[in-house]
């Protein structure tokens, strides 16, 4: 089969490859779509991540992706060949069984598991980590429910909750999934804020009340006039840079609640007085 190989930083060749074998409790997906995930992807693609030898194994590091079974395992039972699956996430299946695994935790499994990757003709995948994908939801769409699953998680850190102001730092296709759950679970005021107006206008089509471009316009001082001089209840830094972590700690009124959702590669200064002195919660 055809597979991408990240031979080195920023050179990625396709290479003919072996189909993967199945064993009895995995299933052969054949890939229809997959999508490119800004905050670990690309990462790779630059050399980035620390400690991350090339050439990356094949496949590597795709993950979000939806396709076709076409074989399962003989201990399969819920799946069926034909069937149209989202799998994952390839990158940490967790082991079911550590201390966060029994409580519900998966996300900080203990002894996280790898699939196959996804920038490849066929994924080998245990079938316990295959959901059905509806057939109104198109291959493309399929692709980025790893993303949405991702932002409903930070949703729910975020806890979005009916009349509460929430301001999100980053549009990109994280940052507009949450906007929309924000919106969805009933947020009085939602605020975005990029440095990029095209995607300011897909935020504001998508439901926010306001948009700030950052570039343009003192963020925290825009964010006091929406909110009355308050401050808002909720942020969210959905872009991953030590400047916006601060910027989501700014932009809080007294007692509110910032959600560290981007991905942050070094580390962050934030005024822990400012914290201090609000009662300010992080997550």
């Amino acid at each position: 089969m055809k597979s991408v190989v990240f031979a080195s930083p920023n050179v990625i060749k396709i290479e003919d490859v072996s189909r993967p074998e199945i064993s009895e409790n995995d299933v052969l997906v054949k890939i229809e779509a997959a999508a490119i995930c800004n905050m670990t992807d690309m990462h790779f693609l630059k050399g980035e991540i620390p400690g991350i030898e090339y050439p990356l194994p094949p496949g590597k590091p795709g993950h979000e992706c939806c396709g076709v079974i076409v074989e399962a395992g003989k201990n399969v039972e819920k799946l069926n060949v034909g069937d149209r699956v989202v799998p994952g996430p390839l990158y940490a299946l967790p082991c079911g069984k550590c201390y966060y695994c029994t409580q519900g935790m998966q996300e900080l499994c203990e002894n996280p598991s790898e699939a196959d990757f996804a920038y490849a003709e066929y994924l080998r995948v245990p079938a316990k980590y295959c959901y059905p994908l509806p057939e109104n939801v198109s291959f493309e769409e399929g692709a980025l429910i790893d993303l949405l699953a991702c932002a409903l998680h930070g949703a729910y850190r975020a806890d979005f909750s009916v009349g509460k102001s929430v301001v999100i730092i980053g549009q990109g296709p994280a940052g507009l999934l949450l906007t929309q759950l924000a919106k969805l679970a009933g947020a009085g005021k939602v605020i975005t804020a990029d440095i990029d107006d095209s995607r300011l206008e897909v935020s504001k089509k998508l439901g926010a009340d306001f948009t700030i471009n950052v570039s343009e316009e003192n963020l925290t001082k825009k964010v006091l006039e929406l909110t009355d001089m308050k401050g808002c209840d909720i942020s969210v830094d959905a872009v991953g840079k030590p400047a916006v972590a601060s910027q989501a700690i700014d932009v809080l009124k007294p007692g509110g609640r910032a959600v560290i959702f981007g991905f942050h590669l070094k580390p962050a200064e934030i005024d822990l007085g400012k914290v201090f002195d609000k009662e300010l919660e992080i997550r």
